[in-house]
């Protein structure tokens, strides 16, 4: 069935049987993404640090029908980041989209961050999408192609106060996309990346609680002031991110490789608009 096809209603399960192993997929917009997924008819496997969330996100597709599992790994290690993908092979037999999703965002001041954080970040946010990529191109190779979808970030296009190792990590992120791009695409392997704006998720409430301590001023208040920033007065959800990743994901975007799709309710549109 073309794409085309697929896109005006041939096909309801546009991730129909397709291995998509999502790299922090606990949590906010990879939990999202995974439960996004599993509806469109992926069999998910959900990476993360913490046991008990990735439990209950498989517990939870299973409840709906889907087919899941969870692998507990710290991706910035390389023999972790490996085994991620050979569990995925052992379990489903191949693997054929990956979501780079984990990230972290202290902050500091680059003059206050203490070296052995800012190590941490970069390996996190940027060496963690190195690693588990390239465990994953071979095996795409193997199977005749597949899809990388890398998350970035506003941050990884502008500059932010507090963020610099978050900001370094992101634009890496887009800088090792576009390359991966390059030298996958005789592998039929796509490879894209997401940069989205401020979202609603666990990570960016404990960004706001940390600022409240810093400043005294009400997290709500907080959480407003950052919602006005965007053209739209409001944040994004992450079942709002979601579909992007899963338009990414699906054969719907075959001729789409090498780009940074900004998804920041044009947040970014105007350079007078805040970082």
């Amino acid at each position: 069935m073309s794409p085309f096809f697929s896109f005006f209603g041939g096909s309801s399960m546009r991730l129909k049987d397709k291995v998509s192993l999502i790299v922090g997929g606990t949590s906010g917009i990879g939990l999202a993404t995974a439960a996004l997924f599993s509806k469109e008819g992926a069999r998910v496997v959900i990476v993360g640090r913490h046991t008990e969330k990735g439990q209950a996100a498989v517990d939870e597709i299973r409840r709906s029908g889907g087919d899941a599992t969870f692998v507990r790994a710290d991706v910035s290690r390389e023999d972790e980041a490996n085994r991620t993908v050979e569990n995925t092979v052992q379990h489903f037999g191949r693997l054929d989209v990956l979501f780079n999703n984990a990230g972290i965002s202290p902050i500091h001041e680059i003059h206050k961050m203490p070296a052995g954080e800012w190590d941490t970040v970069i390996a996190v946010n940027l060496k963690g999408v190195f690693l588990v990529s390239k465990a994953a191109i071979p095996v795409m190779d193997k199977n005749g192609g597949g899809s990388i979808i890398n998350t970035s970030s506003i941050f990884g296009i502008t500059g932010s106060a507090n963020y610099g190792a978050y900001c370094a990590s992101k634009a890496g992120v887009i800088g090792l996309t576009k390359t991966m791009a390059l030298e996958c695409a005789q592998k039929r392997i796509r490879v894209n990346c997401i940069s989205p704006g401020a979202v609603r998720t666990e990570m960016m409430e404990q960004e706001w609680v940390i600022f409240s301590q810093q400043r005294g001023i009400p997290v709500d208040v907080l959480r407003e002031a950052h919602a006005k920033k965007s053209p739209q007065g409001r944040l994004a959800e992450p079942e709002e991110i979601a579909p992007l990743v899963v338009y990414l994901a699906s054969d719907e975007s075959s001729f789409v490789t090498g780009s940074n799709f900004l998804i920041d309710g044009g947040r970014l549109a105007s350079c007078d608009s805040p970082a």
